[in-house]
């Protein structure tokens, strides 16, 4: 039973410290394993499933005028990041000065010029 004066007192701060000791130990460790990791180039994150290859293909089957669902459905991923990203870069090539503009007097053009364009082969 537990006596919080005299020798209970005392049992209590030696444990107190000990596990004090302890939970430090295991921080430094801690630390010491995610500083090795990072100099080897990892950080602890998941791999993405939305590789540029992946955006390749979803750009070639959206060209296809497949739906959303149907091809985050075939990459394997969810909904969000195809559709964020199909506002953004899907109906146009890449935005860099060294791919040419998919659009043409403000309408898309054929799904032939931009898989062309894009480097794409549409099956």
């Amino acid at each position: 039973m537990y006596d919080p004066n005299g020798a209970g007192a005392i049992v209590f701060a030696a444990l107190a410290v000990s596990a004090e000791e302890e939970r430090e130990g295991i921080r430094e460790k801690t630390l010491e394993g995610l500083d090795a990791a990072a100099r080897k180039g990892n950080h602890g994150e998941h791999p993405s499933a939305w590789t540029t290859t992946s955006q390749a293909v979803a750009r070639a089957r959206h060209a296809k005028e497949e739906s959303v669902s149907a091809i985050a459905k075939a990459l394997e991923i969810s909904r969000a990041p195809l559709s964020a990203h199909r506002r953004e870069r899907l109906t146009q090539a890449h935005s860099s000065s060294d791919r040419p503009s998919t659009q043409r007097r403000g309408c898309l053009m054929p799904a032939r010029v931009v898989s062309e364009r894009l480097g794409l082969r549409i099956v």
